[in-house]
């Protein structure tokens, strides 16, 4: 055997046969002089050599194997087993001993570095072991053997199998490098991952080091910066409450981050430029695409790995395998994707509420409720109908919401309402307790999901398809006037959303009127609410127990709806308390009296447009009859749309995400798995199987999944599968498209009126996020879209700038609501608008002015 440790920065550690993928592109990165830690590798001979005794019988024992098949676990624990007993001879552990010596670190990482690590066409990301923060020889030399263990795992043999890859193929080394005490740790992208777009960097970082960043365990930053010039174009900084350090002893644990860094970008603008130059040289080295692991100290940034962009990103690939062949006959539309394991299951809960729907009712939107997944992605299409039975179907629907109509309601208030009340109420008669049987937190996860798919995929569509009333071309058929007034007479409506905002207001006043409290959500210490001295004083136990009361009400609060971009596995307020807290307190920021004043005077205006309006139709009673019952409707209508999506959109999915999470907390007591959200990547029959003690472990299957969805978010899947279609599925969609006037055209911006009003501010350019930006009262919002996660702040805004929306989604409702001028289908307003730029919006005309003659006065 040749010598078994080689050094990096070496040309022989260049040679992947004898160090593996990873440690020969840090060899060649060092060498270069790129910043790479100090380190060395023992090579593959020692691994073949050490195996050499049982590889025959091994061979014959996982040759056999198919990903995922019976048997794999126990030969993978077998053969692990005989590694992690193998002694290594003296001459090795000499050889590690000296270059330990040598490297005179008093901390290492031992890292895998397999042959078949690192490919253009696998990964093998997260397949292998990684140890940190390692403090002695003799832990290096442990550690080795489990990296070699790890070669033999049933994830990492399933991930070889399901490529085509022979499980034995390759061997592996072992890198052990000084670990970088990092302030702060990523992964660079040379790419967009997810739009293949060549001319930006993508970066994700966190506090610590950045074990949480792979493991997804933490909050992480966002950055985009433009390649060429390395200007940072989009920054998305996170809630970053905990991170991972060292231990002194050894091993890393979860630590608070202190509350002045939370929310504190993890990288200036300065430090991000010098990542883009080190990543341009990084791509010049390797002549491609990679992506790239590093940590900095404040000081210095290190460059901690380096590998291509699999062929999923190289070329765009979905690949496609369909399992009924006659299903390529018809064109499938892409939904939702990637999907958790869980997911999946809700999902068909929902298909099949819109399948009730349509069959009853013919509601458009629920028309495409056959379903197929594709590499974890979701395809949808409708069925073969009768289009004169479906119209039947409609017209039947149609007449029954007009009965309700007549009698001075709506079909959302008579049939809709009453039956989501009843649905939360019989769910809620079983809501888990303390030492509720894992058997019955699945029976009432079961049943959330039902009730989930009746509510969302069933009455939802119904409500939507009996939403008759356009108010704006009834307003301006009835009484004469421009289209964009109407909304004057629907402002100011009590509805769920308005007490949601007075209830923040009430809390922020408590604060406001508390030094102590005032204090904590100054400095965003929410955490003190629940230690002493503060949980003693009477103030600050009045506003916890009126907040606990709030989130009776709003707990189950996640921000789904239209235009949001809250996920499956996004947590309810009541999971993550710091988010109504961060709403809180920017309402404790402001004028909440002068609030209280605009609220009252946008109510009374509406008031007396109504009153105004009845006096000038007086002398034509039918023209009065009638605007008066539009107006009605048309309050009813605004109500529907608010309350709706507080019943169905909060408390219905928000029941469901927390009987996930109750769930994965009993899976946890019981030792089943390791973090609740693990239970999102198991299916019912799987947790049945944990459940009932059918199976005892699933923490490999777990581990799989989370790879196989990280891989799959990097796909690109197609807008539409199969037969040649249309771009959009015939379902009324096409109530989205922008009308062909929208655009930039100069300094102005055109887009679609969605609320009066005329207002020059400050441009807040943000991302979409699932949780509200830090806005200032006056501010103009200017986003791609928004949802109800971002309505509780609408109050405090001068105007909103949506690229899309639609008149009648939540954001343009509840503008309108609060007077708040808005023009929604812009197209490119956040590319163009600079943050922090003047500009001005005129919600009656749908125009937003890049530069404004008001500007200067300001």
């Amino acid at each position: 055997m040749s010598n078994p440790v080689l050094w990096l920065g070496d040309t022989t550690a260049e040679n992947v046969a004898l160090v593996g993928a990873k440690a020969a592109a840090l060899a060649r990165m060092k060498r270069v002089g790129l910043p790479v830690p100090d380190g060395f590798a023992l090579t593959t001979d020692v691994f073949v050599e050490a195996t050499a005794a049982f590889r025959v019988e091994t061979e014959a024992r996982l040759g056999k194997l198919v990903a995922g098949g019976e048997g794999l676990e126990a030969a993978c624990r077998e053969v692990r087993d005989r590694v992690l007993r193998i002694e290594l001879p003296p001459r090795v552990t000499e050889a590690i001993a000296d270059a330990m010596a040598t490297l005179g670190a008093r901390a290492v990482c031992v890292r895998s570095s397999a042959t078949e690590e690192d490919l253009r066409e696998a990964s093998f990301a997260g397949q292998y072991e990684t140890y940190l923060n390692v403090l002695s020889t003799e832990a290096v030399i442990r550690h080795v053997l489990d990296v070699w263990a790890s070669f033999y795992s049933p994830h990492a043999l399933s991930y070889k199998l399901e490529r085509g890859i022979s499980p034995l193929r390759g061997a592996m080394a072992v890198a052990v490098q000084a670990l970088v005490a990092s302030h702060a740790a990523g992964v660079l992208f040379t790419r967009d991952p997810l739009t293949g777009a060549h001319d930006r960097f993508l970066v994700n970082v966190t506090l610590g080091l950045g074990e949480g960043l792979v493991s997804g365990s933490i909050g992480s930053d966002r950055f985009q910066i433009d390649n060429r010039t390395l200007v940072v174009e989009e920054r998305a900084p996170s809630e970053k409450s905990s991170m991972i350090v060292p231990r002194p002893e050894g091993g890393v644990y979860q630590a608070e981050v202190p509350e002045p860094e939370r929310r504190a970008p993890a990288l200036s603008d300065d430090q991000l430029r010098s990542l883009g130059r080190l990543a341009g040289r990084v791509t010049d080295l390797f002549g491609g695409d990679c992506d790239i692991e590093f940590a900095t100290d404040k000081e210095h940034i290190y460059l901690l790995q380096a590998r291509p962009v699999t062929s999923t990103l190289e070329n765009s690939s979905f690949p496609l395998v369909w399992e009924n062949p006659s299903d390529a006959e018809y064109t499938w539309y892409l939904g939702q994707g990637p999907l958790y394991r869980l997911q999946e299951d809700a999902l068909d809960a929902y298909a099949a509420g819109m399948k009730r729907c349509f069959e009853d009712t013919g509601a458009p939107m629920a028309r495409s409720h056959i379903v197929r997944r594709f590499n974890g992605f979701q395809y949808s299409r409708g069925p073969s109908v009768d289009h004169a039975d479906v119209d039947e179907r409609r017209k039947r629907h149609a007449a029954n919401a007009r009965l309700h109509v007549r009698s001075g309601t709506s079909y959302y208030h008579a049939e809709i309402e009453p039956e989501v009340v009843l649905q939360l109420a019989r769910l809620g008669k079983f809501r888990p307790r303390k030492g509720t049987s894992l058997i019955d937190l699945l029976s009432y996860l079961e049943a959330s999901v039902a009730v989930y798919g009746h509510v969302m995929g069933d009455l939802h569509w119904r409500m939507v398809a009996a939403s008759g009333l356009d108010w704006p071309s009834a307003y301006r058929e009835i009484t004469g006037g421009l289209e964009v007034e109407s909304s004057v007479l629907v402002q100011a409506i009590p509805n769920r959303t308005t007490q949601l905002v007075r209830s923040l207001r009430s809390l922020a006043k408590e604060v406001q009127s508390t030094p102590q409290l005032s204090a904590v959500f100054h400095e965003r210490a929410f955490e003190r609410l629940e230690k002493e001295p503060l949980r003693s004083h009477n103030d600050a136990k009045r506003f916890i127990r009126h907040f606990r009361n709030f989130l009776r009400v709003y707990g189950r609060r996640a921000g789904h709806g239209f235009g949001s971009v809250a996920g499956f596995a996004e947590p309810t307020w009541s999971m993550n308390p710091h988010a109504p807290l961060e709403l809180i307190g920017l309402y404790a920021r402001q004028d909440l009296y002068e609030l209280d004043r605009l609220e009252a005077a946008a109510r009374s205006a509406r008031i007396a447009a109504a009153r105004r309006l009845g006096r000038r139709l007086s002398s034509d009673p039918e023209r009065l009859r009638r605007f008066e019952g539009a107006l009605r409707q048309a309050i009813l209508q605004v109500k529907s749309m608010e309350n709706h999506n507080h019943l169905m959109e909060q408390q219905t999915v928000g029941t469901l995400r927390e009987a996930i999470h109750w769930m994965g907390e009993g899976l946890i007591r019981h030792g089943k798995v390791d973090d609740a959200n693990d239970v999102l990547h198991l299916s019912f029959g799987e947790l049945r199987e944990l459940v009932t003690g059918t199976r005892d472990d699933l923490r490999s299957l777990v581990r799989q999944r989370k790879q196989d969805l990280e891989a799959r978010s990097r796909l690109r899947p197609p807008r539409t599968l199969g037969k040649e279609g249309s771009a959009r599925p015939p379902d009324g969609r096409e109530m989205y498209d922008l009308p062909p006037d929208v655009g930039q055209d100069g300094l102005l911006i055109r887009g679609v009126a969605a609320s009066r009003g005329y207002h020059v501010g400050r441009a807040r350019v943000v991302p979409q996020t699932p949780g509200p930006p830090q806005i200032e009262r006056g501010d103009i919002l200017v986003a791609r879209n928004a949802g109800p996660a971002w309505t509780p702040i609408f109050p405090l805004l001068g105007g909103l700038v949506l690229d899309q929306g639609a008149v009648f989604q939540h954001a343009a409702l509840v503008a309108r609501e609060y007077a708040i001028p808005a023009v929604v289908m812009s197209r490119d307003a956040t590319r163009v608008i600079e943050d922090g730029q003047i500009i001005a919006i005129d919600g009656t005309r749908g125009l937003v002015d890049l530069a404004p003659q008001t500007a200067k006065h300001l």
